[in-house]
């Protein structure tokens, strides 16, 4: 969230009642009462309305930090000709760089799941993000039924990563960890969605795990059929 417009309307009210506090203090030192209560109230409005503001512009960066998220993954599935249920996903990570691996998927839907290590709510008001490590993409059928006595087809994700180290060495981030409760639990967290022919997905990593969410008309397509059964 961009709040440089409520900063500059802060600095503003504060200038202003600053400058009319000084000048009723100038105003009272000189007996003019009056005139010195009069901009010294004035200063007091102006003053607590800064203050207002800065309030409302701290809860709305705390809010956009307890729910940011950024794109780890993108996902481009197309399916394989002749083949009933069999598709080709193209895993692409969006943070680290790592080249693009192919993974030939069969079944309704794929699910992505990865480690992750959240950190306590006060950490990331400060910047500090949720970390993880991509652990694999797999198969999923539409029903438990439907799965029963199909093969697992599944590939690993494990070298895409954020690192949780900060640059630091690991025996004093260990020591934060244990001694400083920086760390608020580590989990497993999946997300999943359907198996579509020229579909395009993107994978969110949020402050509580992963998200996910279709980026063309053949994915939200898909989508909604599925929200649909």
């Amino acid at each position: 969230m961009n709040t440089s417009f409520w900063q500059l309307g802060i600095l503003i009210l504060g200038a202003m009642a600053a400058a009319l506090a000084i000048l009723g203090v100038r105003h009272l030192l000189r007996g003019k009462g009056l005139k010195a209560v009069c901009q010294i109230s004035a200063a007091a409005v102006l003053a607590a309305l800064s203050l207002a503001l800065a309030l409302v512009t701290i809860n709305l960066a705390s809010y956009a930090r307890l729910t940011f998220e950024r794109p780890l993954v993108q996902l481009t599935i197309h399916a394989v000709a002749g083949v009933d249920k069999s598709y080709i996903v193209s895993v692409q990570a969006l943070e680290d760089g790592i080249p693009a691996i192919n993974c030939e998927l069969s079944g309704d839907e794929w699910i992505l799941s990865a480690r992750v290590q959240k950190w306590q709510p006060w950490l990331n008001l400060l910047g500090v993000d949720t970390t993880y490590s991509l652990d694999q993409l797999a198969n999923k059928y539409a029903t438990a039924a439907d799965a029963n006595q199909k093969a697992i087809t599944a590939c690993d994700l494990g070298n895409a990563r954020s690192g949780d180290d900060w640059g630091l060495p690991k025996s004093w981030v260990a020591w934060a960890g244990s001694h400083l409760r920086i760390e608020q639990r580590r989990f497993g967290s999946a997300t999943y969605m359907p198996l579509a022919d020229d579909a395009v997905y993107v994978v969110l990593m949020t402050q509580s795990g992963l998200n996910a969410e279709p980026l063309n008309a053949a994915a939200r397509r898909a989508n909604d059929n599925m929200s649909r059964m």
